[in-house]
């Protein structure tokens, strides 16, 4: 089956617990699109260095076709989330900006 469901997962280097889907194929896709941003974003940042980028989601109904009309899009929920890369120089650093980027993401995500 190629339902949805939900289910919680928990980052690596932030305290930040998130909710995601479980389907395998829409993952797959995602995985893909945010690698490739990931990517691009980093390039060949050294330290000290900044970099910018936005990725935009979109949730959408389907609706199906009527003839002769095509299938029509509705899209119901939209993120752009605008990221700043910045390399750390130290270890202290690191951890500083870690703890930072979890409250930040925290605030949008439940306000």
């Amino acid at each position: 089956s190629s339902g949805i469901n939900a289910e919680y997962g928990d980052c690596n280097k932030i305290d930040f617990t998130y909710c995601s889907v479980n389907n395998l194929e829409l993952a797959a896709d995602l995985d893909k699109h945010v690698s490739q941003f990931h990517s691009e974003l980093r390039g060949s940042v050294n330290a000290g260095q900044t970099r910018n980028g936005t990725i935009a989601l979109e949730f959408f109904e389907k609706k199906k076709a009527r003839w002769p009309f095509a299938a029509e899009f509705f899209t119901w929920e939209s993120w752009e989330v605008r990221v700043e890369l910045v390399s750390a120089t130290s270890t202290p650093e690191q951890q500083r900006r870690q703890e930072v980027i979890g409250t930040e993401l925290a605030e949008k995500v439940f306000y």
